[in-house]
């Protein structure tokens, strides 16, 4: 839960060209559930960053692949803002 407090949220209506935090300019969609080789091919060709098995509809949607920085829904502030 700590870390969940600290974390910085950054949001977007639309996946972004450009990393709220870094600037980077590979920012790539959150594939979560159980991998499938397409997604894992996906991924080993960084067209898509696999998130995990557990799914979270507020979690973040996108990642940039520069630092790391996660990207949520804008749809999603409301809940994340309680949560801080």
């Amino acid at each position: 839960m700590e870390e969940q407090e600290n974390k910085q949220w950054y949001y977007s209506k639309r996946k972004p060209n450009i990393c709220p935090r870094c600037g980077g300019r590979k920012v790539l969609k959150i594939s979560y559930g159980e991998p499938t080789p397409w997604t894992c091919l996906q991924e080993h060709e960084g067209k898509l960053i696999l998130g995990g098995c557990v799914i979270d509809s507020n979690g973040p949607v996108w990642q940039c692949l520069k630092c790391g920085a996660e990207i949520c829904h804008e749809r999603s502030r409301v809940h994340n803002e309680a949560w801080k």
